[in-house]
């Protein structure tokens, strides 16, 4: 009889390790042609091979290691919709909370941070492909990587073991620290928190996914409005 087992806190960090390593040789590989391309070309095959490493591993792990199939982290068929739309519906909160969180970071602070490079990127492009490109990166890929990781593995790594308000703590910490921003950590923490209470409410990936992609989706609409749209 197959032994199966659960995630645990070790487990998580050593794919947390595994997933940004192997990112970062495969970026590197490529570096001899990214290195010539568009910041945005780059900036998609970065975000590409790293979904596709946390996927793959997480894949790995379940099928091989963890005797499971992904529907026991919350990618099944059964409950899909339900998930994507609830999801979509508390997008437009999240990402208010995060973006009163972050104004309030800075009255407090009296700084404004820097732009992040993704958002650097956004603004210079105007291209229209390269947007669309952009919006791909930004409401359909980081969200399912980003989800799959945290919510899907670190977050119920820790809840087994911690509880589930520890577990909803650390794993938002963890997420807004590995983003490496420190004048945005407590936003992206509480984001991440969101997304893990949101998880735990539903027991479905879908949901924090369609959420992560909708907040995402707002805020580059919000930075496309502030330099006046395409090629203005």
């Amino acid at each position: 009889m197959q032994t199966v087992r659960n995630w645990g806190p070790g487990d998580a960090l050593v794919l947390l390790a595994a997933v940004f390593g192997l990112t970062n040789i495969f970026y590197r590989a490529l570096g001899r042609w990214t290195g010539q391309w568009d910041l945005v070309w780059r900036f998609l095959a970065g975000t590409t091979i790293q979904t596709g490493v946390i996927l793959l591993l997480v894949w790995l792990a379940m099928r091989f290691y963890y005797r499971r199939n992904l529907s026991s982290i919350g990618l099944g068929a059964s409950g899909r919709w339900d998930g994507f739309l609830l999801g979509v519906r508390w997008g437009p909160v999240l990402f208010l909370l995060v973006s009163t969180a972050g104004l309030l970071v800075q009255v407090l602070f009296k700084v404004s941070p820097m732009p992040q490079p993704f958002t650097k990127m956004v603004l210079s492009t105007y291209n229209p492909i390269q947007l669309v490109v952009a919006f791909l990166m930004g409401v359909v890929l980081a969200p399912i990587g980003e989800e799959v990781l945290f919510r899907g593995v670190v977050f119920p790594a820790l809840k087994d073991r911690l509880g589930a308000v520890m577990g909803i703590i650390i794993s938002s910490l963890m997420f807004g620290v590995l983003h490496a921003d420190p004048l945005r950590l407590v936003p992206l923490a509480l984001g991440g928190a969101f997304l893990a209470v949101l998880y735990q409410h539903t027991s479905s990936l879908y949901a924090p996914i369609a959420a992560h992609g909708v907040w995402n989706g707002i805020m580059l609409l919000m930075l496309l409005a502030s330099r006046g749209g395409v090629g203005m």
